[in-house]
């Protein structure tokens, strides 16, 4: 009766799997998709199946839908008119009609994922991966972290890679046969050019669905980034999504991907770079840019060693840091340094943070575990202001000086010697800009406006008010070796940090 038991349930699976196709309305779950694979000896695809199951806990989708003033939901979707100045023009006539309001929702990977669409999606993967020139060389590790999945952020929860297959390989006649990944990422990119960048969207989601950018045909710059990535993986290239959380000398972030080439290494470029003069794809280039400290990329896998996993409650809820699947590499793009620091004596945390100051604010970019009464903060972009902090489970507490690293990887701790003081002439003529040409400095004199000229002990502290005169600034006692800022009552937050050369009062932007 074993025995028998035993080919019934082979039979069966086997029946079972050989009516698995991608049309079919069998309800599976994805247990029932591993077992399969198991059963009928497809081992590879059994791993595969294993990868996303055992990283797929961490995922979820952040969807929105629209409530009247009784909290029901109001049916509607944009996807059900013919293009978006249509489904635009009926949103608002429901406006109306109707006052709505949206309401943001979150759904988890383990809850929202049935075992069709989890079927489907290793199947479409597998045969770009195996059917395409240009897939060939990547190994089953890279196939599973940037081919195989079934999302990459947390978009709405979509059936997409059949769609954005059928779109994205149809334009790629003219390298059907390549072996080059680069080459055909770039033909890709061509095909994007359509696609709008916008600096703002009014939905209330961090990234559009799949569908969504399909047919709005623009997005934000984390959208459009995923939409090359989505585009790229539907045929079986190996995309990434990379980020700067905040910039290191500028205001605001930056999101884009790279290319894994035939010998491994990632190739960046821009998901809505079309037209760039550096050519495709090497189309984003931080040297070229703006400053950056840290650079992470998303993967699908648990990043067991990130400070999110390990240190989850160590952390603001609202840090990046929370994100349990990234790894730095931002060795990849800058030249790197590192900064070590004391413990704070009253605030003996077991994990440091390191800022930088980012459209008004510090903002964080990176951590480190304490080592006896040290942190080190390492693989860190150079000529760049830092900040250290802890987190208090509440607060952020800033340490009192800021560290400058130096392109020499030499750390100069800003610390203003008041007793070492000068009268410094602000002129921005007088000024020593960096390199990175594209970096946002708002600061601008206005004759007989008054200033404040700021440095940095332990917060922001006013050393000094000046009228100005000849797009001048003439502040008195300042001190030596600080971190300065001027503001107006005009300002906007894009200001950037200085320091001052005494002897000169050459400034230096950062």
């Amino acid at each position: 009766m074993r025995l028998l038991f035993k080919v019934f349930t082979f039979l069966f699976c086997t029946f079972l799997y050989s009516q698995m196709n991608v049309d079919n309305q069998i309800d599976l779950g994805i247990e029932d998709v591993i077992d399969t694979y198991r059963i009928n000896f497809k081992n590879e695809k059994q791993k595969a199946a294993l990868f996303l199951f055992k990283n797929m806990s961490i995922h979820k989708g952040i969807n929105y839908r629209w409530l009247n003033n009784e909290n029901e939901i109001v049916s509607f979707s944009e996807l059900n008119y013919s293009d978006i100045e249509v489904a635009v023009a009926a949103f608002n006539k429901l406006k109306d009609t109707v006052h709505l309001h949206p309401q943001v929702y979150e759904a988890m990977d383990t809850d929202e994922l049935n075992g069709k669409l989890f079927y489907k999606n290793i199947e479409l993967a597998f045969e770009e991966w195996r059917g395409n020139s240009w897939s060939q060389n990547y190994d089953f590790e890279t196939f599973c972290e940037y081919i195989l999945p079934y999302r990459s952020l947390v978009e709405p929860l979509e059936d997409w890679r059949e769609e954005y297959r059928f779109i994205f390989k149809s334009g790629l006649a003219e390298v059907s046969g390549s072996n080059d990944p680069v080459e055909v990422i770039s033909k890709v990119i061509l095909n994007l050019k359509d696609y709008r960048f916008l600096a703002n969207r009014p939905d209330p989601i961090p990234i559009l669905s799949p569908k969504q950018l399909l047919f709005r045909r623009a997005g934000a710059c984390p959208d459009l980034s995923n939409l090359a990535l989505l585009a790229g993986r539907s045929i079986g290239l190996a995309v990434t999504f990379d980020f700067t959380p905040h910039y290191a000398a500028s205001s605001n972030r930056h999101f884009w991907n790279s290319i894994i080439d035939q010998n491994g290494n990632s190739i960046p470029f821009n998901g809505n770079s079309y037209g760039n003069t550096d050519g495709l794809p090497y189309a984003y280039h931080p040297q070229k840019e703006k400053r950056v400290a840290k650079v992470f990329r998303k993967t699908f896998s648990i990043q067991t060693e990130s400070v999110g996993f390990r240190y989850e409650n160590l952390i603001p809820s609202s840090s990046f840091l929370t994100s349990k699947n990234i790894i730095d590499v931002t060795k990849e793009y800058v030249s790197t340094g590192e900064i070590v620091v004391n413990t704070l004596p009253n605030l003996n945390y077991n994990t440091g943070f390191i800022n930088v100051y980012n459209f008004g604010k510090w903002r964080n970019v990176d951590w480190a575990l304490k080592e006896q009464q040290y942190y080190v903060f390492d693989d860190l972009g150079k000529e760049i202001v830092y900040l250290p902090s802890v987190y208090d489970g509440d607060k952020m507490h800033y340490y009192h000086y800021p560290i400058l690293l130096s392109n020499e990887g030499k750390s100069q701790v800003l610390k203003p010697a008041y007793n070492d003081s000068f009268n410094f002439c602000f002129d921005l003529n007088n000024s020593k800009y960096n390199p990175f040409g594209k970096e946002h400095n708002s600061v601008d004199i206005q004759n007989d406006e008054i200033y404040k000229l700021m440095v940095w002990d332990k917060e922001w502290k006013v050393v000094s008010t000046s009228v100005a005169f000849s797009k001048k600034l003439l502040f008195e006692k300042t001190p030596d070796n600080g971190l300065f800022l001027v503001l107006s009552e005009t300002r906007n937050g894009y200001e950037r940090i200085f320091t001052i050369n005494k002897t000169t009062n050459q400034i230096t932007w950062y």
